[in-house]
């Protein structure tokens, strides 16, 4: 989305992104450690919902959609507060990309 219209679909994505957020909120806390490979299918819905928000996150720091500072500090901080989501054997990849989005928007 983001190659074909470029900054224009930064609120569409945000909003999106906002839908990630609370989904992570709602689920993070009560996934176990090693939930990634509880379903090791390609398509595990866990799966899917994670490389979803990961995209969002990379897509909105080419948008450089200052509505979406707030969400990614949100996630941020969810995501470094359990071990279960911030897990270093790939998991962390949120919270780093997190990280970067709120670097991007906080310099521009």
């Amino acid at each position: 989305m983001v190659d074909a219209g470029g900054a224009a679909v930064g609120t569409d994505l945000n909003r999106r992104f906002q839908r990630e957020v609370a989904f992570w909120e709602s689920t993070g806390p009560s996934l176990e450690q090693g939930w990634w490979n509880r379903n090791a299918e390609p398509n595990a819905p866990l799966r899917l919902q994670y490389s979803q928000t990961y995209q969002l996150i990379v897509s909105l720091q080419k948008t450089l959609n200052k509505d979406a500072l707030a969400p990614a500090k949100q996630l941020h901080d969810l995501w470094i507060v359990y071990p279960q989501l911030n897990d270093p054997s790939g998991l962390n990849q949120i919270g780093l990309e997190c990280e970067k989005l709120i670097s991007i928007l906080q310099s521009n």
